[in-house]
């Protein structure tokens, strides 16, 4: 009861407790007025507000001692708010300076801080054009990587300079820089992402400076790149196999040095546990192309059964560009490869390629290997001509008439073919059963030395055969021009020659070639008595044969 009248007193507006609430309603209402100004006052003392009095001050004194406690550290964050921004503000290109003093610091603390401001600034376009004309900063960046051990300064500069290679200028500022050298010695780091992007840098700069080829070979490139060959890493090892490309071609002292590292084994390693990664397939093969050009580089890639390897991705790769420097590879590699037997499969898809393709290039890069790989080699002469080959190389020659290196090593290949294996009288026959004698005769009245030596050891070899003598000896051109006539004309032509000049030779073919070739076919052709006595009627052809 006592309770519940003090509750009512409590709320009676005649007693003397309704009369404080009322002051405290007036004192929280000055508070709420005061409050914005008060704490606007703390922050920033120097702004002047004329609504703002004393007086005011001393009638909220009791509850301004918050505020005046944070007062201090409130403008001590205000100012450092300000600094801030006006860093931002300011451009941070204007700091440069500063930046290539602290990467020169002995400290590694100061270095890496350096490092760390300069690889974000990097990462914005228009500072990383400033860095770029900075050719000093570059010198610095290199200067700090030579001189820090510290993996995460290392790191930063790393991948500074990786930004920067992206650039013409950039490239050309670190090579001036002397950062060849550096990258070099990047590239035997532990850490994998500054071996990704020394690698990445240095192969922009083989890429496109000319001189960075040379600088990177004295600086032991070759020595560095090498063993990297062997990363798990497939996008490292596409990297580290196109610059070894661009070291490698056309420097037999790099092929040879290439070797004694153990490079072409890496290679064919490569081959054949590919995982997929095309950029990295191309890159290998590029290599082998370039290397196979060496005598000694080409007997490794042999034994280690580099031709197989390259057979096995052929199916994989459909661009024109990329099938014909793996063509290319295997062409290189192919005319040392005559005692293999494991190449038949090889010798299949190459007459699949000839009969499908219109590609010059592929087809005649197509056609040089079964050139190579049926010279003096039984197995192979047999696969083509089991496999319909002899009608494919037919084709072949009507299809690219004109263009000698297609129409050259076809017709070796046919002239391998049609001698000295269990199958060479078939593949005789086959020849005029492909209406081919026609096109030889045509080739042949084109008078090119190599043309000529080739399609007179295939003459000489169908010859041997009286159905295809008879069919070889009708064939005549519009102009009246026969085999016989030809072969004729080529032996008092070059037989001349050779008398005045015995090592005398014509694109390529020597005149004792022609001679041999003339002769050979003539020996066949002359078991037909017209041609027989139009050759010892003519004393000029007798007194070359004789003498």
């Amino acid at each position: 009861m006592l309770l519940e009248q003090q509750q009512h007193q409590s709320y009676s507006p005649m007693n003397g407790y309704g009369h404080g609430h009322d002051t405290f309603d007036a004192r929280d209402h000055a508070y709420v007025r005061t409050r914005s100004n008060r704490i606007c006052s703390a922050m920033f003392p120097e702004i002047e507000n004329d609504e703002f009095d004393d007086d005011q001050v001393a009638q909220t004194s009791a509850t301004l001692s918050i505020i005046e406690m944070l007062a201090e550290p409130c403008q001590s964050l205000k100012d450092a708010v300000i600094d801030l921004l006006h860093v931002e503000g300011d451009d941070p290109l204007d700091n440069l300076p500063d930046l290539i003093r602290r990467l020169h610091d002995p400290n590694p603390a100061v270095v890496a801080q350096a490092a760390q401001m300069i690889y974000l600034l990097s990462k914005e376009e228009r500072s990383l054009e400033a860095i770029i004309r900075n050719e000093q900063l570059i010198n610095a960046l290199i200067h700090a990587s030579k001189t820090n051990e510290d993996n995460h300064i290392r790191g930063k500069l790393a991948a500074t300079l990786c930004q920067i290679s992206n650039h013409q200028q950039g490239r050309i500022s670190i090579f001036r820089s002397g950062g060849i050298a550096e990258l070099i010695r990047m590239l035997r780091s532990h850490i994998d992402s500054v071996v990704h992007y020394a690698i990445t840098t240095l192969h922009n700069l083989l890429l496109y400076i000319e001189s960075a080829k040379q600088e990177a070979i004295a600086c032991g490139g070759l020595e560095a790149l090498v063993p990297l060959l062997r990363s798990p890493n497939q996008k490292l090892q596409a990297l580290v196999a196109d610059s070894l490309y661009f070291l490698l071609i056309d420097r037999p002292e790099c092929k040879q040095h290439f070797l004694s590292l153990q490079g072409p084994l890496y290679l064919v390693n490569i081959l054949g546990n590919y995982r997929g990664y095309m950029k990295l397939l191309y890159a290998v093969i590029r290599c082998i192309r370039s290397i196979s050009t060496s005598n000694e580089n080409k007997a490794s890639l042999i034994n280690l059964q580099a031709i197989e390897a390259l057979y096995n991705v052929m199916p994989i790769i459909q661009e024109e560009k990329r099938q014909l420097a793996l063509l290319q590879a295997i062409r290189n590699l192919s005319d040392a490869a005559t005692n293999l037997s494991t190449l038949s499969p090889l010798v299949i898809s190459l007459l699949q390629i000839i009969q499908e393709h219109r590609n010059e290039e592929i087809v005649s890069c197509s056609c040089g290997i079964l050139s190579n790989l049926t010279c003096n080699n039984s197995l192979n002469k047999e696969t083509v001509v089991t496999s319909g080959g002899i009608e494919v190389l037919a084709n072949a020659l009507v299809h690219f008439t004109n263009i000698e290196d297609i129409t050259e090593p076809t017709l070796c290949t046919m002239r391998h073919c049609t001698a000295r294996h269990q199958y060479s009288q078939d593949a005789q026959d086959e020849v005029r059963k492909a209406n081919a004698h026609c096109i030889i005769l045509a080739l042949l009245a084109t008078r090119r030395p190599p043309i000529v030596k080739a399609a007179l050891g295939l003459v000489r070899n169908c010859a041997l055969s009286d159905i295809n003598l008879q069919s070889l000896i009708s064939e005549r051109t519009v102009d009246n021009d026969t085999i016989a006539g030809i072969a004729i004309d080529v032996l008092r032509q070059s037989g001349g020659v050779l008398q005045q000049d015995f090592m005398a030779s014509e694109d390529g073919v020597s005149m004792t070639e022609m001679v041999e070739g003339a002769v050979s076919a003539l020996h066949q052709l002359a078991r037909n008595k017209v041609i027989a006595r139009q050759i010892y009627t003519d004393y000029i052809l007798v007194d070359i044969i004789t003498n």
